[in-house]
């Protein structure tokens, strides 16, 4: 598979595992580096410019979850998510990737509330997270989880063999 978004801009081969950011700005594209594994790329659709968030990611699957105002971005490697601005990247000159981590914890498992505000599921425990104090709180991890406590399972949870299903109300 093929394509090209645009003629005379960007053009992509062997495309998989495309998402776009909910106001279109924003693509993420896994670019095949081996039959297995691919480089998660965030593009900016107005700029052009590309930066790799991950080195090493699965193809065809979807590690990223956009916010529903585009202006956040969660993704996940080697099962811990990290937070990120799109916009950070473009900048050159984005946060050290351990001050946007969250904690172990699946892409899959999480669920934008509203525009700023999102669950996820740690471990057997579930936060409640607000994204405008992400930065903040990410300077005191491991000392302090990103969000807020919000329930636990009565059970472990596998993160690759079991699902949760979070309403949209977080509720």
């Amino acid at each position: 598979f093929s394509a090209q978004l645009v003629p005379g801009s960007l053009n992509f081969q062997y495309l998989e595992s495309v998402g776009s950011s909910p106001d279109g700005r924003w693509l993420t594209v896994i670019e095949p580096v081996s039959p297995v594994y691919g480089k998660l790329m965030l593009i900016d659709t107005v700029t052009e410019k590309r930066h790799i968030l991950i080195e090493k990611a699965v193809r065809n699957s979807n590690p990223v979850c956009w916010a529903p105002d585009s202006k956040t971005l969660l993704y996940e490697d080697g099962s811990v998510l990290y937070f990120a601005r799109p916009e950070w990247f473009m900048s050159g000159q984005p946060l050290d990737k351990r001050f946007r981590q969250l904690g172990e914890g699946r892409v899959k498992n999480v669920r934008w509330t509203s525009a700023s505000e999102f669950i996820f599921l740690s471990g057997n425990v579930f936060y409640r997270v607000n994204s405008t104090e992400l930065f903040t709180k990410s300077l005191y991890f491991p000392l302090f989880q990103a969000g807020e406590f919000t329930a636990r399972l009565p059970m472990e949870f596998d993160g690759n063999a079991d699902s949760v299903f979070i309403s949209p109300s977080g509720s």
